[in-house]
């Protein structure tokens, strides 16, 4: 009964430690140390892991945002103010500068 549940939190922290690591953009043999450890392995992995980078977060909100305002459409000129170049009638960004038309 002892193995099955030594089995259970060894699973269970080597799937954790997977999604952590590739969050943090880390290696996934990451998860064998939770898989062999268990919760030896977990304690190891959170004390040497390194943060999340800032730059992922904001590749995560820019993406964000660039969606809200596409998802956002209203009747507007199709002449861009930034590159002037014509695009269609109803976007919120320049087809082709990216810029903010409105």
């Amino acid at each position: 009964m002892g193995i099955i549940i030594g089995l259970i939190v060894g699973i269970a922290c080597g799937i954790f430690i997977l999604g952590d690591a590739k969050k943090r953009g880390m290696s996934a043999g990451w998860s064998v140390l939770g898989f062999l450890f268990g919760l030896i392995g977990l304690i190891i992995y959170i004390v040497a892991r390194k943060p999340i980078s800032e730059s992922s977060n904001l590749n995560n909100n820019n993406n964000f945002e660039f969606n809200q305002a596409v998802n956002q459409q209203v009747d507007i000129p199709g002449i861009c103010p930034h590159c002037k170049n014509l695009n269609s009638k109803k976007i919120r960004l320049c087809e082709w500068c990216g810029g903010q038309i409105c």
